[in-house]
């Protein structure tokens, strides 16, 4: 989820912060984001793997419930209209 939410996030801010080179500065952060995936999908895997899949599957359903519970207890912005 942290990945999914502030991967695009981080890149948005950083192509309108490089208006010039926002091609590079995208292509440049969605690989590190990409890597950044990989790297932890590996280490998570290796982990889980000697829990079960029982713990593994509540682990992924306690993390999405603190997600939305996350989302639900933000703050929202008023619209400018």
């Amino acid at each position: 989820l942290g990945y999914g939410v502030a991967g695009p996030t981080h890149q948005a801010v950083l192509a309108g912060m490089t208006a010039s080179l926002r091609g590079t500065t995208v292509a440049l952060t969605a690989s590190l984001v990409n890597l950044g995936i990989v790297v932890v999908a590996f280490g998570a895997g290796r982990f889980f793997d000697t829990l079960g899949i029982e713990t593994t599957i509540g682990a992924a359903a306690a993390g999405v419930a603190a997600g939305f519970a996350v989302l639900l207890a933000a703050e929202r912005r008023p619209v400018a209209t």
